[in-house]
């Protein structure tokens, strides 16, 4: 357990002194408490529950950054506030967090009569797509309506990591982007 703890900032996240307080703090506990009570379970069990500690205070959080989900629907909440419903494209059904965090339904964006007939010259709409299918929409929507991407964030399924996401230097290459793009009619 020990190693782990060592292993973290090397080679997961970065680290500061609170780190390291929290670290050396919490095994002292937990060797004082072994200490106390002698219990020979307590000598494996302890220092679990540090590393348990430290992975949900410094390594979680960090890896929370590569779901864009909240920071992107708090966006479609400003920019488009009286909307029910936000579009997407490319983008699975699975990806629910978009439709939690915007506070509004998402509708697949599969046909541009489906803007068309929504809005007006002037008017947008935002969309929600991965980098994989950015392209696709730039082609379908490219005579009748001018695309700016609003945001762009790295994202990654933290639920399934690979040794290529949780090594730092290896994380980006690991993930892929989303993007909130504003499709203005012409």
């Amino acid at each position: 357990a020990i190693a782990v703890l060592i292993i973290i900032p090397f080679l997961i996240v970065d680290v500061n002194w609170e780190y390291w307080v929290v670290t050396i703090f919490s095994l002292g506990i937990s060797y004082f408490i072994y200490i106390q009570t002698k219990d020979s379970i307590l000598i494996n069990l302890l220092p679990t529950q540090v590393v348990f500690l430290v992975v949900s205070v410094f390594v979680y959080p960090e890896l929370l950054k590569y779901q864009p989900s909240k920071e992107i629907g708090k966006l479609i909440q400003k920019l488009e506030p009286n909307k029910e419903y936000f579009y997407s494209f490319g983008l699975p059904y699975s990806k629910r967090s978009y439709e939690f965090y915007s506070n509004r339904l998402m509708r697949n964006f599969f046909d541009k009569s489906q803007l068309d007939n929504e809005l007006k010259s002037g008017e947008y709409r935002l969309v929600v797509t991965p980098l994989e299918y950015f392209h696709f929409l730039v082609q379908k929507v490219k005579d009748d309506y001018s695309y700016s991407i609003i945001e762009e964030k790295y994202y990654y399924k933290i639920a399934t990591p690979t040794q290529k996401f949780l090594k730092k230097k290896t994380r980006e290459r690991a993930c892929s982007k989303v993007y909130l793009v504003q499709l203005t009619k012409k």
